[in-house]
């Protein structure tokens, strides 16, 4: 199971996953996600997007994948940026270099600047998905 977050602000948007492991297990389902939520047409209109991967403590390469995903529906020069990955995690971004792709952050007060607005609290309004992935079973 896993909970998606979204807080938009201006031409900007923070999405929390609130999951153990980004895997195989979630990947589809995130797809999925990403298409029907938002598609490129409205993600080409953001000017920041930040995923917060503070709960996240497993990626596979299907989590990678679902990363790059949504980082080729963005128009040209929008980063799409990490924050709170764990050190395992940001290793395995900089061994396929992709740190150079993600921008990755340990806490929101060093993101860019115009994404520094944002937070995530409790007492914050924001839009919450959950996705399970109870139907996928293996033999």
């Amino acid at each position: 199971m896993i909970d998606i977050k979204i807080l938009e602000q201006r031409r900007g948007m923070m999405v929390a996953y609130a999951c153990k492991s980004l895997d195989a297990r979630l990947a589809t389902q995130l797809y999925v996600f990403w298409d029907e939520h938002f598609p490129r047409e409205r993600l080409q209109q953001l000017d920041w997007l930040v995923i917060d991967m503070r709960d996240v403590a497993l990626m596979d390469a299907s989590g990678i994948a679902t990363l790059v995903h949504v980082f080729q529906q963005l128009r040209g020069g929008v980063a799409l940026s990490l924050l709170g990955c764990n050190e395992a995690i940001c290793q395995l971004l900089r061994d396929l270099y992709l740190d150079q792709l993600f921008p990755m952050y340990d806490h929101e007060a060093v993101l860019p600047a115009v994404a520094q607005t944002v937070r995530m609290h409790p007492e914050t309004r924001y839009q919450t998905h959950r996705l399970s992935a109870s139907w996928i079973s293996r033999p």
